[in-house]
């Protein structure tokens, strides 16, 4: 993407944690955007057998599903839809699109009790919810685990996307009038998640 989502016409939310250079070989993966935090990057909180979540659609027998799996990395671990659709994904399945995140776990946000903006996507039955915080009420990672139980879902489903700076949720309506929470779309994001017609 590499824009703003003021510049975009799609409905959606901002991507994934992702890093161009480091991870070139996953960059504009046509499937989807998958980025798992392993190896050096970060040893301090993202290291060796670290855990995050993906979350990902497959197509089965003829129907979609959504799910949203946790997976134990190795050193140097790269994911890929074929990582997914191999030690994930039912026997069978076909992976439609994949995008990586983090767990509300502590272990694994340096801010995890820091207020800021936050960005999150998981699965309600066959439904995909987005949430945003807004920028008047940012809320630590313990606060939302919170919020997505009042919400009346499972957080074992959801995951953290980018936050910070980069949380922006884009709604165009039928009237054609366009509406922006969290941020307002100016900051530059490498990948977002989109609703398609």
């Amino acid at each position: 993407m590499n824009k703003g989502m003021l510049y975009t016409s799609q409905t959606g939310i901002n991507g994934t944690l992702f890093e161009r250079n480091r991870f070139a070989d996953n960059y504009m993966e046509p499937y989807g955007i998958c980025y798992w935090i392993y190896n050096d990057y970060d040893e301090e909180y993202h290291n060796t057998e670290s855990v995050t979540k993906t979350f990902f659609t497959y197509e089965l027998n003829g129907s979609y599903y959504r799910y949203v799996d946790v997976h134990t990395g190795s050193d140097d671990e790269r994911a890929t839809i074929g990582t997914v659709e191999n030690s994930m994904a039912p026997a069978g399945a076909t992976v439609r699109g994949a995008i990586g995140g983090k767990r509300f776990g502590s272990a694994y946000h340096n801010d995890y009790s820091t207020p800021d903006q936050r960005t999150m996507i998981g699965a309600y039955g066959n439904t995909v919810i987005m949430l945003v915080t807004d920028l008047s009420t940012p809320r630590s990672v313990a606060q939302t685990l919170a919020d997505v139980e009042e919400l009346g879902y499972d957080p074992s489903y959801f995951l953290h996307l980018d936050g910070g700076g980069s949380t922006t949720m884009r709604v165009k309506r039928a009237s054609g009038e366009v509406d922006y929470y969290g941020g307002s779309g100016g900051r530059t994001i490498q990948n977002m998640v989109s609703i398609m017609d």
